[in-house]
């Protein structure tokens, strides 16, 4: 249904789909893929995502960085959370 979705250019769909192929399927390149079209095309979920994505599993601080930074000023509590979280983690 995704999928019909995003052919409908419902970019929602996208954020949704990267995240399923992130958590539940692992698999990360399509998860990328689907993560930075819904970005490109104005889905804001998907910034936090990108953001785990980069630190669990590419463990890219700069990119995590990046990409938490975005969700914060968009307001994304989740980010917020994960990055104070990865920061304290930091001072210990």
């Amino acid at each position: 249904y995704y999928l019909m979705a995003l052919s409908r250019n419902d970019f929602e769909a996208a954020s949704y789909l990267g995240i399923y192929y992130l958590k539940v399927e692992k698999q990360y390149v399509l998860a990328k893929e689907y993560l930075y079209h819904a970005v490109g095309h104005g889905q804001d979920i998907a910034l936090f995502h990108l953001g785990w994505y980069y630190q669990h599993v590419e463990h890219n601080e700069e990119k995590m960085d990046k990409y938490y930074s975005m969700a914060l000023e968009k307001g994304d509590s989740n980010a917020i959370a994960y990055y104070q979280n990865y920061l304290e983690n930091l001072i210990k």
